[in-house]
């Protein structure tokens, strides 16, 4: 048997180890993204306009990456 035989089988077989490191991040993401959505909820609740705006665009902002982000790392 020559190594032309094998060839297909082992790059079949290779793989490679994922990164946890960026999901950490990821989690993080969604961590901020649900505090700061809950802060601007108790916002407009307490009828303060620039903190529920200011509260509800860091919370968007930070889902939007979080999506995106695991978007990324599933490519």
């Amino acid at each position: 048997m020559s190594l032309m035989d094998f060839s297909d089988t082992v790059l079949a077989s290779t793989t490679t180890q994922p990164d946890a490191g960026n999901r950490w991040m990821i989690y993080g993401l969604f961590i901020i993204a649900g505090l700061f959505i809950g802060g601007a909820w108790s916002a407009y609740k307490a009828e303060n306009k620039i903190g529920m705006f200011v509260a509800g665009a860091i919370g968007i902002i930070a889902a939007v990456a979080g999506i995106l982000w695991t978007i990324g790392e599933m490519t």
